[in-house]
């Protein structure tokens, strides 16, 4: 699994909003090894309790990430993540910037596609609860 698909799956953990994936990220280092890590490995980062440390280590139960990464294919978004070229320098910039942006980008050939904003690239909002999981527009 590479980090994409890791901050995708951490995204659709319920209890896990941005403070605590921070907090996961800057304890494990990166999305996959959090993923990975046993329910007493969780419970040692501020912020994790026992319920929260449990959905994490038990993701797989709860979350089909193979669904969830057909779907975003199916509706011809990309995500993108900070370490991405192409993810907002003015989100870069905030103090707590979204871990996966979902975009539609168009290839530059493809005039047809161009939105608005002059660009190959379509910011997505990402309708998100942790009840429905996510819902692209």
């Amino acid at each position: 699994m590479d980090s994409r698909e890791a901050l995708i799956a951490l995204n659709l953990i319920e209890g896990v909003g941005p403070v605590r994936a921070r907090s996961l990220l800057e304890h494990f280092g990166d999305a996959p090894k959090i993923l990975t890590a046993t329910a007493g490995e969780l419970r040692r980062v501020r912020g994790i309790g026992e319920d929260t440390a449990a959905a994490i280590h038990n993701w797989e139960t709860t979350i089909d990430l193979k669904s969830e990464l057909k779907r975003i294919a199916d509706f011809g978004v990309h995500v993108l993540i900070a370490s991405d070229a192409l993810y907002p320098d003015s989100l870069r910039e905030i103090y707590d910037p979204p871990r996966v942006k979902p975009v539609t980008i168009c290839k530059p050939d493809d005039r047809s596609h161009q939105f608005p904003n002059g660009s190959g690239i379509k910011h997505v909002p990402l309708k998100s609860t942790k009840r429905n999981r996510s819902s692209l527009p």
